[in-house]
């Protein structure tokens, strides 16, 4: 039997091994992230024939990382151009500097089938977010994972950064689909922040333990588990661990914090197992 004549559920299957990137990898954080080589695609398989094309395009297109401005002019024509396209894209990462696209609303529409959305903030000024807020603001959002990574230094977060978050914390409160937030880095905004999960439909939030120190020692972890459908709170490190659960102790005593939140908070060495 030549490759050619295979069924097509099988060479589907070997087409996903050379096209296709694991979520764990696709959305990793710095600490987490492998080997460059990791996020290689081997799309010249898919010359072998007019099948090859015709099967792995839709493999290919399932996880779009957008890192340079000419990529969002390309993805929406392409999915423009080839309608069959449009449901394939599943998981999207976009980078801050494609933030002043306002391409970036197309590609949520253009996209209905967008389920994980990987988004990388450092940096990023409001004076260039106009791309950001509409894609954000669009209505157009249905993913129910979000991936959120921000500087590591909340001292190196000039004020005029606090614009994009803003944009952020609106989506996280409004779009009704979300159910999963992985958070990286510290936030100009930790209140803001917290209200927005708060009044989210999230039901998993995984945070790293300096974050979540920090949103305890500002009582605004108790701000987050005002939002009653929230089931478990990953944190996905133990390097304050032990400061955590002193803090956690105080609150309790306090009686400023639910016994419900402190219940679903469990420490995780390896985020990638989340995302898994």
């Amino acid at each position: 039997m030549t490759v050619p004549n295979l069924p097509e559920e099988t060479l589907q299957h070997i087409l996903g091994y050379c096209l296709k990137i694991p979520i764990a990898i696709f959305c990793a954080f710095p600490e987490n992230e492998r080997d460059k080589s990791s996020f290689r695609r081997y799309a010249h398989v898919l010359l072998v024939s007019k099948r090859f094309l015709r099967i792995g395009m839709p493999i290919l297109y399932e996880s779009v990382n957008l890192s340079k401005r000419s990529h969002v002019s390309h993805i929406c024509m392409t999915l423009q151009a080839h309608h069959n396209l449009k449901r394939a894209v599943k998981s999207l990462r976009i980078n801050r500097v494609l933030f002043d696209n306002t391409g970036l609303a197309s590609v949520s529409i253009l996209a209905p089938n967008l389920k994980t959305l990987f988004i990388d903030m450092r940096g990023a000024v409001e004076d260039r977010a106009h791309g950001f807020q509409l894609m954000m603001g669009s209505g157009t959002l249905g993913v129910d994972t979000m991936y959120v990574l921000q500087t590591a230094q909340p001292r190196s977060i000039p004020l005029q950064e606090a614009g994009p978050e803003n944009y952020l914390c609106f989506c996280i409160s409004n779009v009704d689909s979300l159910k999963n937030i992985h958070l990286h880095g510290q936030f100009a905004n930790e209140s803001k922040l917290a209200d927005a999960i708060s009044r989210s439909s999230a039901e998993e939030l995984s945070l790293p333990s300096e974050l979540a120190l920090g949103l305890l020692r500002n009582t605004l972890l108790s701000l987050v588990g005002q939002n009653t459908g929230l089931k478990r709170v990953h944190i996905r490190d133990v390097e304050h661990r032990e400061a955590i659960v002193e803090h956690l102790k105080l609150e309790r005593d306090r009686r400023s914090m639910s016994c419900i939140l402190e219940s679903i908070i469990t420490f995780c060495e390896d985020a990638t197992s989340i995302a898994a």
